[in-house]
């Protein structure tokens, strides 16, 4: 029998090192590359072939197509087709058509060319998102979480591809796609003048979730759970004291704005979470004085002779 170690250069004849070393070395899977997440796609490609001893074919790559440096030479041919294969593996079949042009084992211009067919359609694949932001409803969901969980990974595509997506406006995206059984909290979170951070408005969301006969909630009827705003229970009366007790009464707008001390009140009072932030006026949480308002602050104001 042959010694071990000469049994593989034997048969291949001469070989250079690089070519050995390529045999050994095993890239990593890269992730689907689809319309919306090129920019994390890309960056993969980077520390991918930077750790299987690539990295000289993806910087190649950023080098425009005929100038110096744009292909590097007297590379490992075997690191070339893993490489290649690699990329490969992570197409769907229309973009592996759109590519087909690129010849074989070109890895730098396969790189440039998939590049180029992400950014020749960035204005399409936003529209395609923003149409499927705008259509995405809770009934297709399994639960409010998974629907909110949807949406935030929707707007963080968008926001990613540039555009300008603040909490106002994913919060309209929100309450968009909530049915008709969240009208109340709805306009509860919409009162104006008031600013509600986004964690406070799913806190909110997913407390009227725990109401008995409202779509997208996990544990309905239970209370008692720190993760949500429970409403207070205290019977308000004879004719909404049931209402009260199992937290089906609405919900009441003017105690959002620290307006009402009705002690009987008909409607639910939820305590909106503390931001560390109040009112230099009216010393209230959650919101801040209008814009203009020439009131005395809070803490220098006197109280009147009168």
């Amino acid at each position: 029998m042959p010694p071990k170690g000469n049994s593989s250069s034997s048969n291949r004849g001469a070989s250079s090192d690089s070519e050995d070393e390529g045999t050994k070395t095993r890239i990593p899977k890269l992730p689907q590359l689809q319309g919306d997440n090129y920019d994390a796609w890309e960056r993969k490609v980077k520390h991918t072939f930077y750790a299987a001893k690539c990295l000289p074919l993806y910087e190649a790559s950023k080098i425009g197509k005929g100038e110096q440096g744009a292909r590097v030479d007297d590379f490992s041919e075997s690191l070339r087709q893993k490489a290649w294969g690699v990329v490969l593996g992570s197409l769907d079949d229309d973009m592996t058509a759109k590519i087909d042009k690129v010849k074989l084992g070109e890895v730098e211009e396969l790189l440039r060319e998939l590049e180029a067919q992400f950014y020749r359609n960035t204005m399409q694949t936003k529209t395609m998102l923003m149409e499927q932001l705008l259509s995405t409803k809770l009934d297709q969901h399994p639960d409010l979480d998974a629907y909110i969980t949807t949406m935030e990974t929707q707007t963080k595509k968008l926001i990613g591809m540039g555009d300008n997506i603040d909490d106002e406006k994913r919060t309209f995206y929100l309450l968009r796609g909530l049915p008709a059984e969240y009208d109340s909290i709805r306009a509860v979170i919409t009162i104006p003048g008031q600013k509600l951070t986004w964690e406070q408005i799913l806190y909110l969301l997913r407390d009227h979730a725990t109401k008995s006969g409202i779509p997208g909630g996990k544990n309905k009827g239970k209370s008692g759970n720190d993760k949500t705003y429970h409403a207070n229970d205290d019977t308000r009366g004879r004719r909404n004291g049931q209402q009260q007790a199992n937290g089906s009464a609405p919900i009441c707008r003017d105690f959002t704005k620290g307006k009402c001390n009705r002690q009987n009140c008909r409607f639910r009072h939820i305590t909106v979470p503390n931001t560390g932030a109040s009112c230099s006026h009216c010393n209230m949480n959650n919101h801040s004085a209008e814009p203009g308002d020439q009131r005395l602050p809070y803490n220098n104001q006197q109280p009147s002779n009168q």
